[in-house]
């Protein structure tokens, strides 16, 4: 999927079009997973309606609302090529709270699953969320 968003970004950018992506800060509890993992494995994720609310998030969100952290394909209107975290939008930008995040939970006060694919720094900046509140950025 990065490899996907880099290239659209960088083939799209002179059309003036955004591309960019949304990951899991856990796992997420889809058709893929149920056929591959335990029932005691799959209760360790969060279900897909995170995904969605995050998704539905960014796409009200202008593309020139995104930071550039790093190089990036730039549109007219703003930056392509970037990749986002579900439960940093949600926090970010909607507001939500922890008590609101563990609504996401397959099974209830069970620890969930970290992302295999999320770097370090990532889990700093939800942390870095969760202290400021509901605070919006």
């Amino acid at each position: 999927m990065s490899l996907t968003i880099l290239g659209l970004s960088a083939e799209l950018a002179n059309d003036n079009v955004a591309a960019n992506a949304l990951w899991p800060l856990t796992a997420i509890d889809t058709e893929a997973i149920r056929f591959i993992m335990s029932q005691e494995t799959r209760s360790t994720s969060r279900t897909a309606d995170i995904m969605a609310l995050a998704a539905v998030s960014m796409l009200r969100r202008p593309a020139r609302s995104y930071t550039c952290v790093e190089r990036r394909c730039a549109t007219a209107d703003g930056l392509s090529g970037q990749f986002e975290i579900d439960e940093i939008v949600l926090r970010r930008d909607e507001g939500y709270t922890s008590e609101q995040i563990s609504k996401f939970a397959s099974v209830p006060e069970i620890e969930i699953t970290p992302d295999f694919f999320v770097p370090d720094y990532v889990y700093a900046e939800v942390a870095e969320l969760k202290k400021l509140g509901a605070s919006r950025l």
